[in-house]
């Protein structure tokens, strides 16, 4: 998308900035850590893979995008009503997504579980020796 993906927010938008600084958006993916092409917060250094994001994006959108925590800070999304559930979903509509990450005490305790270098988990089993049913 960008061959200096640090300034892609003001590549976007050059009149946008008005007023401030230019700042570098990270260079790393947010959720996992990955490089690649990014889809960048107008407000923070945060940068996403269009993969990565929640729901996924298939193409950049129009105008000025901003993550979810950024979004919920200037215009909050609607209280769930009360349930089981209610502050969970509230707290997933206001926060970025992460990758799952196994805890190290997981990690090291039990044989056969590996993980990557950001401790996400890494699924090594054979396909051939697994058995179903």
């Amino acid at each position: 998308m960008f061959n200096d993906l640090s300034m892609c927010r003001m590549a976007r938008h050059p009149g946008h900035l008005t007023n401030c600084q230019p700042q570098e958006n990270e260079d790393v993916c947010a959720v996992c850590n990955g490089a690649g092409n990014f889809l960048c917060c107008e407000r923070c250094p945060r940068s996403f893979h269009f993969t990565c994001l929640n729901p996924p994006l298939e193409d950049t959108p129009e105008g000025v995008w901003f993550c979810n925590k950024c979004q919920a800070q200037t215009n909050p999304p609607p209280r769930e009503p009360k349930g089981l559930f209610s502050e969970l979903i509230d707290n997933i509509n206001r926060q970025n997504p992460a990758s799952f990450r196994l805890p190290p005490l997981i990690r090291n305790y039990f044989t056969g579980v590996e993980t990557g270098s950001h401790g996400e988990y890494v699924d090594n089993r054979d396909a051939k020796t697994m058995k179903f049913g």
